[in-house]
């Protein structure tokens, strides 16, 4: 088993932190926010601002994961290691100082005085906490455009970050079919996890562009249909149109490069109904850039 498993290097420094942390016995709730914290030293998972402060929905998959394989005994409230099946895994001793040092640090902290060091030094993850009554951070409202992101190099947790930090309400799925090998991108998970972040979710099907069309023409031929296909939808070009300027609102699809996706195509149709700026999501460079017509 051990000679043919794979684990990606967040997982592998997941498991090193479990081993460093050296304990029969951690709550969940430490454990996510020593990541969190180890996050702000090293490139690792990264984090939304939710119930009970920073959270990883990545993370989180990746301990069911480890539970599951018996590598961990988890429940609801607590996590500890199975000595025994992790003695036995590929993974190699990384970043050791980080962990020692988060492990020191913390591991012996009560969760209290956790939460409210996390929240007193990262104020940002305060905005949708459960256990404070005045939060450290104001949402932010963005003023209205036509936004569009591409998730094909982010994590859901940092595709989440980027909508809040920015102010998004609405996310407007513009692909045909909204389902997805990458986690978290379905729309069953879309639709049942954005509006507990105040974000609405909505997908409009019939603005996006059939498989066998994507898969069968070439680049020029799928502009072509493509342009022909928006000219057959002015019902739903003007109903989005109203959903945009409604609230602060994202067309989302996969493609990270705007100019290879069938979104920027619809943003400009959408700015001569509206006239209002196209601007979108550089996944590169992390920031907001206005389209070049």
């Amino acid at each position: 088993m051990s000679g043919s498993l794979s684990l990606q290097w967040k997982q592998k420094l997941l498991l090193n932190l479990l081993i460093g942390l050296d304990s029969n016995k951690q709550s969940r709730l430490k454990i996510i926010k020593i990541s969190f914290l180890l996050a702000q030293k090293i490139k690792f998972y990264d984090f939304v601002p939710y119930k009970y402060g920073p959270y990883s929905f990545e993370m989180d998959k990746d301990l069911r994961m480890f539970s599951n394989n018996r590598w961990i005994y988890m429940d609801e409230k607590s996590i500890y290691i199975n000595h025994i099946a992790i003695k036995h895994l590929p993974i190699e001793i990384t970043h050791k100082n980080e962990i020692n040092d988060i492990a020191n640090n913390f591991s012996n902290m009560n969760e209290n005085n956790l939460l409210d060091f996390i929240y007193n030094n990262y104020p940002f993850y305060t905005q949708n906490s459960l256990l404070i009554k005045e939060h450290k951070k104001e949402e932010q409202s963005a003023e209205i455009a036509i936004y569009t992101i591409g998730y094909q190099n982010l994590t859901i947790d940092l595709f989440i970050n980027t909508l809040i930090e920015k102010g998004i309400k609405t996310v407007i799925d513009v692909r045909n079919k909204p389902f997805s090998y990458k986690y978290g991108f379905n729309y069953s998970w879309l639709n049942k996890y954005l509006p507990e972040f105040k974000i609405n979710y909505r997908n409009i099907p019939e603005l996006g562009i059939e498989e066998k069309y994507r898969k069968t023409l070439s680049r020029e031929e799928l502009w072509k249909y493509y342009f022909t296909l928006l000219d057959n939808k002015e019902k739903s070009l003007y109903k989005l149109s109203n959903l945009i300027t409604d609230r602060p609102s994202v067309l989302m699809c996969y493609e990270m490069n705007p100019y290879d996706c069938h979104r920027l195509r619809l943003a400009r149709r959408l700015n001569k109904i509206n006239n209002l700026q196209v601007v979108n999501f550089n996944t590169e460079s992390k920031k907001w850039e206005k389209s070049e017509y």
